[in-house]
């Protein structure tokens, strides 16, 4: 499944066309890797978004119900709380 299309699917993104221009911009990467909107997804694959980093633990074979796409990332805090 395309990138810019998981975004969408799951909810983290509302709509594809801005995920793809936020990923053309530089604001979505994969651990400080430039991508494409065309770019495949994984299971496992980390992806940064601001300062929020999702990983990818299902990628959905079909539409699903707006409530359910976290079922399909979840939220890294890698946030360094040591000052």
């Amino acid at each position: 499944m395309r990138l810019d299309l998981f975004l969408k699917k799951v909810g983290i993104i509302k709509r594809r066309t801005v995920a793809k221009a936020l990923i053309e911009k530089g604001t979505i990467s994969i651990v400080d890797r430039s991508i494409k909107p065309s770019m495949s997804v994984y299971i496992g694959m980390k992806i940064k978004i601001g300062e929020k980093i999702y990983e990818i633990i299902a990628i959905p074979e079909k539409m699903i119900r707006n409530n359910e796409g976290d079922k399909y990332y979840r939220v890294i805090d890698d946030w360094d709380y040591s000052g």
